[in-house]
């Protein structure tokens, strides 16, 4: 009687690696065989090489369904790590331009087996803008307090004064002036010039020539003064 609980576990394990195995052999069929699928809410993005022009915001629609067939377990992957399309642009001619979407833009055409059937919709609109270049004035913000015995004797010094930027006049209109990284006044025991970089927050999109410059700090001894008792 002591042998039949065995007898009996045994016999399971056998029938559970049978399913296993079955449904294993069921499954991979499955996943090499062909399937259709649509890709909702994929999205547009551009690869714009002209030098002379800047995208401004996003393409029009900026998400498109695609319509894919092929082996079901590159689908599945496909729908998992839903890459772009990649509209590539060379030069642009006018500000306003309808771009032709092509099936080959599907950054997942590449993946084996796997055919681009549709994109939906055909056809995406962007805006472009001329890139201008204007000067822009540097700011040298001053934080902390000079060492003991020395005195500020008039504002920061930069050289140069202006910066080149490059970028959308509509983009470059809303910049008054470059700010640097502030300078602590506490190192001021140190001799100058100093070299500070330019606080590129809220300056994407726009480049800026020189990115760095040098700033000399006017200071004077404190001198103690004494007045005379009343």
């Amino acid at each position: 009687m002591s042998l039949l609980p065995g007898i009996l576990s045994r016999n399971w394990l056998l029938k559970l690696s049978a399913l296993g195995m079955a449904m294993l052999l069921w499954t991979v069929p499955r996943f090499e065989g062909q399937s259709t699928r649509i890709l909702e809410d994929i999205p547009v993005r551009v690869q714009l090489s002209d030098p002379n022009w800047v995208l401004i915001g996003s393409p029009s629609p900026a998400f498109v369904s695609v319509t894919l067939s092929g082996p079901a377990r590159e689908l599945i992957a496909l729908a998992i790590d839903r890459p772009p399309v990649l509209v590539p642009l060379d030069e642009v001619s006018a500000g306003d331009t309808i771009v032709l979407l092509r099936l080959s833009w599907f950054r997942g055409s590449e993946r084996d087996g796997v055919v681009v059937e549709d994109l939906r919709p055909g056809a995406v609109t962007m805006t472009f803008e001329g890139i201008v270049e204007r000067p822009k004035p540097f700011s040298a913000p001053l934080s902390g307090e000079p060492p003991q015995g020395i005195s500020l004797a008039g504002p920061p010094v930069i050289t140069p004064p202006l910066a080149r930027v490059f970028g959308a006049a509509s983009r470059i209109e809303g910049v008054d002036s470059l700010r640097l990284i502030p300078f602590d006044l506490s190192l001021l025991e140190r001799p100058g010039p100093y070299l500070l970089g330019v606080d590129t927050t809220g300056l994407q999109g726009l480049d800026i020539v020189p990115l760095e410059v040098s700033v000399e700090i006017p200071t004077e001894p404190t001198l103690a003064r004494e007045f005379p008792g009343n």
